[in-house]
């Protein structure tokens, strides 16, 4: 089958070190458009994460993601071997 091109790089939200530090919730991968993510993702081959901790998943990289593990492709990095969760930075909620 043919892969479709790459989407565009992710909006880098926090920098890896504070997301893989910071707290994280467990959420389905494919409601997590707008998350940070607080793990890798990456598929062999290649090899080449297409998310790392900080990033902002978009639904773009969800559903190539979606792709690449349809027709069978290794997924390294996350928690999850399967991708159906994916784990999240917490969102802060404000004190009032």
């Amino acid at each position: 089958p043919m892969i479709p091109k790459l989407p565009q790089p992710p909006e880098q939200a926090l920098s890896p070190r504070a997301a893989v530090f910071a707290k994280a919730d467990v959420i389905p991968f494919a409601a997590a458009a707008g998350a940070v993510s607080a793990e890798i993702v990456a598929f062999y081959p290649p090899g080449i994460p297409l998310l790392c901790p900080g990033e902002r998943i978009t639904q773009a990289i969800i559903d190539y993601c979606e792709l690449l593990r349809a027709v069978g492709l290794h997924i390294s990095g996350p928690e999850d071997p399967s991708l159906q969760t994916i784990k999240v930075v917490k969102l802060i909620e404000d004190k009032k």
